[in-house]
């Protein structure tokens, strides 16, 4: 007998809309749905238990907020029936059927408002064959995006996201087949005035026979950015600065105007090649560390160092405290390399799938916070002036419209402006001193993304994408002891081209306001993969895709 047979049916609804839904703004998205998943509830004499959806999120992953939200209820016994208005609403493709075979393992069932299909043959075939449709429909969307891109790249325009640092983006007039009606207009790169000197003169330190190092701590000290080893040397390497632009196996050599000349980018790619580190680091089994820089320890001050030797079982790869390491007393000394690595994803993956931990995460990290209550009075002070003054400007212009013209009105009318003017001034810095004060709370469905996205493309990333992708997130893994390690860790990835990076991966673009957030801090303990003696890097990836 079924659990609902003597009871009303208790019904959920679910809506969703991509980010191009999103993006056009479509009356016939979120709204419409909504509104006839709850008429069909009714008609059918149900009662509405909860309502969930997802804005701007793509259908062909389930690591998505509202869809967690709702497999998790589900779960619990929280409603019999999930009503939605199409398939592709609650996955695309095979996406679907793992949606369908969550909810069915639980008890609860799917009912389509525009989409019904019979138990026979027929409707097995009809359904099979949406879902198929459903499924192709985003591949062809992605073949039409690398089709456009490629030809944006052979045309010199710039891919979308934020410019690289040293650039900015102007429009491009006149774009002919590249600019559609209600679009953004295209765009192409021009090195910024303020910047790409600094970018400039990084290949010149590096040129100069300085370390990578140096150069991060120029950048460091002349940009208002979070610079590592790393990114420093990821700008060392972007042929975007020598006027290339790539996408794919598509290449344009002369897409936008250089930063550096040939000469110099030759000169630095000379040194990064025949570094004796790096040419060391490659033969040692090709390892790479992905949190270099990052790992640090707490007892000594000091950040780690690599290191590797043979085990049993093949090389091990270790980070170690720098005291340690000249054999200094330590108690932590040094981590293998692959448990933390795979420790912080397998954290970060974790964390993005259930919401309860991530409310947590955030609650118990804190660090947020707002300007002091005088400066936002200080700041209505300043506007309340500036209206009264703004009205007695009013005034004396009606007064000289009607004919009543005296230089003593002249006057009063230029003193006025003039301190409207110091009024202007003196509120546009109030408000740069409330925003350099405010450190924003994120919230759980923002690093859930954010986070989430890792997992997605972590397989289908190089080793340096994965170096500089983690850079983005992990600010800190303190080496709290051997088995223990406190990850501080950022809601967003804190550089513009790794945000860029994400979109251009995924298709749908990470959107943040420009609030500062405080990292998030957690005590993990340092893991090992299940069932396996050793992490590798494999087992990464099925952390990953798991």
């Amino acid at each position: 007998m079924s659990r609902t047979s003597n009871r009303t049916l208790r019904y959920a609804t679910y809506s969703r809309c991509s980010s191009d839904d999103q993006a056009h703004r479509d009356f016939s998205t979120i709204d419409v749905q909504a509104g006839l998943n709850e008429s069909f509830v009714n008609n059918a004499g149900g009662v509405l238990v909860q309502v969930y959806k997802d804005e701007g999120i793509t259908g062909t992953s389930l690591n998505r907020p509202g869809w967690n939200a709702l497999l998790a209820d589900a779960r619990n016994g929280n409603f019999d029936i999930v009503v939605a208005t199409y398939m592709s609403r609650i996955g695309r493709g095979d996406t679907f059927t793992v949606a369908e075979y969550l909810l069915k393992d639980v008890g609860v069932s799917i009912r389509l408002v525009k989409e019904q299909f019979s138990d026979d043959i027929s409707g097995y075939v009809n359904k099979t064959m949406t879902r198929f449709v459903d499924g192709m429909y985003v591949e062809q969307v992605r073949q039409w995006t690398k089709t456009k891109m490629q030809a944006m790249v052979e045309a010199g325009l710039h891919c979308g996201g934020f410019p690289p640092f040293g650039y900015a983006k102007v429009i491009v007039e006149n774009a002919g087949r590249f600019q559609r009606d209600g679009k953004e207009p295209p765009k192409r790169l021009i090195p910024d005035e303020c910047t790409a000197p600094i970018a400039r003169r990084a290949f010149e330190l590096y040129a100069e026979g300085t370390s990578i190092a140096a150069v991060r701590n120029y950048l460091d000290s002349v940009t208002s950015r979070r610079w590592t080893t790393t990114t420093a040397k990821n700008l060392l390497t972007n042929e975007v600065y020598r006027g290339v632009q790539v996408f794919g196996d598509w290449r344009n050599d002369h897409a936008h105007q250089a930063v550096v000349d040939d000469n110099l980018w030759n000169d630095v790619q000379s040194r990064l090649g025949h570094s004796p580190r790096r040419v060391a680091f490659r033969q040692l089994d090709d390892y790479t560390y992905y949190l270099r820089g990052s790992v640090v320890c707490p007892h000594c001050g000091c950040p780690s160092t690599t290191v590797s030797h043979h085990g049993r079982t093949g090389r091990v790869y270790y980070y170690v405290c720098q005291a340690a390491n000249r054999r200094q007393a330590c108690p932590v000394g040094r981590l293998n390399a692959d448990r933390v690595h795979y420790t912080v994803l397998d954290f970060m993956k974790h964390t993005a799938s259930h919401r309860t931990v991530m409310q947590r995460l955030i609650a118990e990290s804190g660090g947020w916070s707002g300007p002091d209550e005088h400066l936002r009075s200080y700041r209505g002070q300043l506007g309340k002036q500036k209206q009264a003054i703004e009205m007695r400007i009013s005034n004396y212009v009606k007064v000289i419209g009607d004919g009543r013209y005296t230089p003593a009105i002249v006057s009063a009318l230029e003193k006025l402006e003039a301190q409207r003017e110091t009024l202007i001034n003196g509120i546009e810095k109030a408000d740069q001193d409330i925003t350099s004060a405010t450190i924003e709370r994120p919230t759980p469905a923002l690093v859930q993304e954010a986070w989430g996205r890792i997992a997605d493309v972590w397989t289908v990333l190089s080793e340096d994408e994965r170096t500089s992708l983690l850079g983005s997130f992990v600010q800190k893994v303190e080496m709290t002891d051997k088995e223990n390690v406190t990850l501080e860790l950022l809601p967003y990835p804190t550089s513009q081209d790794q945000r860029f990076a994400l979109t251009s991966h995924l298709g749908a673009a990470i959107e943040v306001s420009a609030n500062n957030y405080a990292a998030l801090w957690w005590e993990a303990d340092i893991q090992r993969a299940p069932g396996m003696r050793k992490v590798r890097r494999a087992t990464l990836e099925k952390a990953a895709a798991s």
